[in-house]
């Protein structure tokens, strides 16, 4: 009776565990956002548990190693399989440069090492009969869960391996006119792009997209290691200071379909427009940029610094993101500066993709948790950008004698109110993309529904509108 109450605890741990699997995955856009909480509440706390319990009690798995815990030499064979197998994904190249095919290879490698150990651990756990064989039995559990949630992810179509960067294989590398890679240097407390050595001053930037070209695209520099801007009068009137992330930087684009470019085209030789955005900064790199006087200070009559913030910079300055930058705490309702991001408590969250390299599992657990603490700690890291924007405002002002704008993207329209209460100027976005986030705006997006940067599209209506603007903010500044 015992062994038929434990198939029917199996079995009910796993069928329940699958149709919370089912209702997370199939969460419809239309759905509330109490069903939708709820349901990944349940996905992320009951599922593995479930799955653990599924394993445990499974009659299969125990009847096996009964048959097999005899033979001496099954473990040992087992755990050098398994051993060698983990041990390939760790020693490879990193999997994020490798093509869908590599990665599925160590996928593959992950999954039958996770199985092999699991096995070994369990026809260990048979031929011993103390404290210890539970604890083996645990370990095994809890690694075969991780073996099963590997097949599962190697098996659906995980949209960021479709993504493969293939800069070599770049027709601007290819015909010579640009080099392959883009160098990255550390800067005291952030990363900044190189000037390529090229003679072009250029480096190629490619990325497939399930086997096509996504985009195969330029960016080239001045000799200041910022993307190259259309010429300027000699002595311009107006002097504008962009600061941002890779939507201000213009990623996947050519330096002519940046939105920096475009507006500059459109104010015309008078205006001197500089784009200090690049990929992955927020708000404390245009904070520490502004307090170690990196940024050039303005000389023409007019002068503007714009700083476009996302939704996606509020986790960046705590640790919650892996690039070499400042960590910033709040203290007394500022934030300070607190080390670098390699010195967060976050840390090893994010390094768990790289220290397992090639594991979908872990890289899923570790972008699921770190999605947890940005929504269950949303207001804390928002109240840290505030701060960084409202110490580089006044930066600008003191320092560069410059007022600063932020243009506030459609998804954090939250911070217009608190801009204002600071006496900062907010742009809203979203009266020149009023569709940007609904199922409308994927048309602005480099790959509908899943690359989300702003596309040749969107950077042409964003230099539009802020052009009007900053021509009105000027003639009014005028009178």
């Amino acid at each position: 009776m015992k062994m038929h109450l434990d198939s029917l605890l199996s079995l009910t741990a796993g069928v329940l565990a699958i149709l919370i699997m089912i209702l997370y995955l199939t969460i419809p856009e239309s759905a509330s956002a109490e069903y939708a909480y709820t349901i990944e509440v349940a996905f992320e706390f009951c599922f593995l548990p479930l799955c653990l319990g599924a394993i445990v009690l499974n009659r299969p798995i125990r009847q096996f190693v009964a048959r097999h815990r005899n033979n001496p030499y099954n473990a040992l064979i087992m755990g050098i399989a398994g051993i060698i197998l983990v041990a390939i994904p760790l020693a490879s190249p990193a999997a994020v440069y490798l093509s869908p095919f590599m990665k599925g290879l160590l996928s593959v490698c992950w999954i039958l090492g996770s199985l092999s150990l699991a096995l070994c651990a369990f026809l260990i756990a048979a031929k011993i009969s103390n404290v210890f064989s539970g604890l083996l039995c645990l370990a095994a559990s809890v690694i075969l869960f991780c073996g099963l949630a590997e097949i599962f992810y190697f098996l659906t179509d995980q949209y960021q391996d479709t993504y493969v960067q293939n800069n070599e294989k770049s027709k601007y590398v290819r015909n010579g006119q640009a080099q392959a890679e883009l160098v990255l240097k550390k800067y005291d407390k952030w990363l900044y792009p190189e000037k390529p050595k090229h003679p072009s001053g250029a480096a190629a930037h490619r990325e497939d997209y399930k086997n096509r070209p996504l985009f195969d695209v330029r960016y080239i520099f001045d000799d200041k290691n910022r993307r190259t801007m259309p010429p300027v009068s000699e002595k311009p009137g107006a002097d504008i200071l962009l600061f941002g992330c890779s939507y201000t930087f213009g990623y996947g684009l050519e330096n002519e379909q940046t939105w920096a470019w475009k507006l500059s085209r459109d104010l015309g030789p008078d205006w001197k427009i500089t784009n200090y955005g690049f990929s992955a900064y927020g708000a404390q790199e245009m904070l520490d940029m502004l307090e170690d006087g990196f940024v050039e200070k303005p000389s023409a009559p007019f002068r503007e610094a714009l700083f476009l913030a996302i939704s996606a910079h509020l986790h960046r300055p705590t640790g919650l993101f892996d690039m070499f930058s400042s960590r910033y705490v709040l203290r007394d309702g500022i934030a300070v500066r607190d080390g670098v991001i390699t010195e967060s408590p976050y840390y090893l969250l994010n390094s768990l993709p790289r220290m397992l390299n090639g594991s979908q599992a872990f890289r899923e657990v570790s972008g699921r948790l770190n999605r947890y603490f940005q929504k269950t700690k949303r207001d804390h890291f928002l109240k840290i950008y505030l701060s960084l924007i409202e110490q580089s405002a006044r930066i600008l002002k003191e320092k560069y004698n410059t007022p600063l704008t932020v243009l506030v993207w459609p998804d954090l329209d939250e911070i217009i109110p608190t801009l204002e209460k600071m006496g900062i100027s907010a742009f809203v976005m979203r009266k020149i993309l009023p569709e940007w986030d609904d199922p409308h705006g994927s048309n602005y997006h480099i790959v509908k529904n899943s690359e989300f940067h702003p596309n040749d599209l969107a950077t042409g209506e964003i230099a539009a509108g802020l052009a009007a603007y900053l021509r009105e903010l000027r003639k009014e500044r005028s009178q």
